[in-house]
């Protein structure tokens, strides 16, 4: 792995890693059909090539793929049909089949494949409409939500008073609180230098209330070692940070293990859907 101070670029290689502290959830070929695969930026950990070439080898490739700005350019040499590449910037969105309606959305990260390529493709996340938007999810992607100075005590009043990051509060603005959030809670430490790129259990508490989200899944935890926490620790740190803001245990959970199935508590009139 190679990193500049803002986290530039993530290359993993294959003498030195870093290798996954927990196994894929399914094989590729395991896989159900798929509708669309949304990409959230280009850093290696978010877009690998082999991933992308093992999905378009399937019997039934992907119907669509869903990038931001600069990215379908690679998607397109690694295989993906043109037609099927929808490159969104900020607040633009895709009309798909099946009145599935993806809208890209603003988020506090960055890209790059190497370290000539800073920034050049956007970074984004993803609202996700289904049924012509009668049930949402929000991916947030790869996201930071403060800017935290070197050397601020965790939990302080200047942690507490450092930026934050307007995007979350402005989707609800636009598009309204989405039913479920799936928001990362994992690779934060040490905070100054990572809480610009990367949020922690309590920046995603901060995230789920500024959505107004119904319910919210932790991810971006457990997967890689990629920063100097513990990959057990977020999950326990998200149970505190609920507890600290009154919310209940419910709203906001970590899966049990990787590939778990989740599903929804059931709402008066319907019953509850299951994801995973």
């Amino acid at each position: 792995m190679v990193v500049d101070k803002k986290l530039t670029f993530f290359l993993p290689v294959s003498f030195a890693g870093p290798a996954r502290f927990t196994p894929a959830a399914a094989a590729v070929g395991a896989l159900p059909p798929v509708d669309a695969v949304v990409i959230s930026h280009s850093h290696y950990d978010h877009l690998c090539v082999e991933s992308v070439r093992a999905l378009l080898a399937l019997p039934t490739p992907p119907r669509a793929w869903v990038a931001p700005l600069g990215e379908g350019a690679l998607l397109r040499k690694w295989g993906a049909p043109a037609r099927a590449v929808f490159e969104l910037d900020w607040w633009q969105r895709a009309d798909l089949d099946h009145g599935l309606r993806i809208t890209a959305v603003p988020a506090q990260h960055g890209s790059a494949r190497s370290a000539w390529d800073k920034d050049a493709t956007l970074w984004c996340g993803f609202d996700v409409a289904f049924g012509g938007g009668a049930r949402r999810v929000f991916f947030a992607g790869d996201t930071g939500y403060r800017a935290v100075p070197q050397d601020t005590p965790p939990g302080s009043a200047a942690e507490a008073a450092a930026p934050t990051c307007p995007a979350f509060r402005e989707v609800r603005a636009r598009l309204g609180a989405p039913d479920l959030a799936l928001l990362p809670i994992g690779a934060y430490s040490p905070r100054g230098f990572m809480s610009a790129v990367h949020a922690s259990p309590e920046d995603a508490v901060e995230m789920l209330l500024d959505l107004g989200a119904t319910r919210a899944i932790g991810m971006h935890y457990g997967a890689l070692p990629l920063t100097d926490e513990r990959v057990e620790d977020a999950p326990a740190r998200l149970r505190a940070a609920l507890r600290a803001r009154g919310l209940d245990d419910a709203r906001f959970v970590t899966l049990p293990a990787v590939g778990a199935v989740w599903r929804e508590p059931a709402r008066e009139g319907r019953a509850g859907a299951a994801a995973t």
